[in-house]
């Protein structure tokens, strides 16, 4: 008797870890979309668009509320593993404070990580 109890308190140590593990799998990485900017610029699919706009029109702006997003922590780690795995590289030359820069192929792609949201911009082309 006393060793099914002691069994079925490991079996839901271990139910209880595993469903843990699973829920903060999926709270930080739930998947990817493109932007509404550049298709080709994942964003985290929990991440909402606002409707703040940008008074400068010789870019393509747009702002995303991320919740647990905080500035001084920058990017999380795993939207910057999905931007390298899709081919985005940083300039480190040109990142300033908040501001981190990727480039694929020809393009460019700003973001600004704040707390709360983050901003991606790219210059028009023409």
């Amino acid at each position: 008797m006393r060793g099914n109890l002691w069994f079925k308190r490991i079996l839901w140590s271990i139910v209880l870890i595993v469903a843990c593990s699973g829920c903060t799998h999926a709270d930080n990485q739930s998947g990817f979309v493109g932007s509404s900017i550049d298709a080709q610029f994942p964003v985290p699919v929990r991440a909402e668009i606002t409707d703040h706009t940008s008074q400068d029109n010789s870019i393509h702006y747009v702002r995303y509320k991320l919740k647990g997003l905080q500035e001084e922590d920058s990017i999380p780690a795993y939207y910057l593993a999905k931007l390298q795995e899709s081919g985005w590289i940083e300039q480190q030359d040109a990142q300033m404070g908040a501001l981190r820069v990727f480039k694929k192929e020809e393009k460019i792609m700003n973001l600004t990580t704040h707390t709360g949201f983050f901003t991606l911009y790219t210059k028009k082309s023409g």
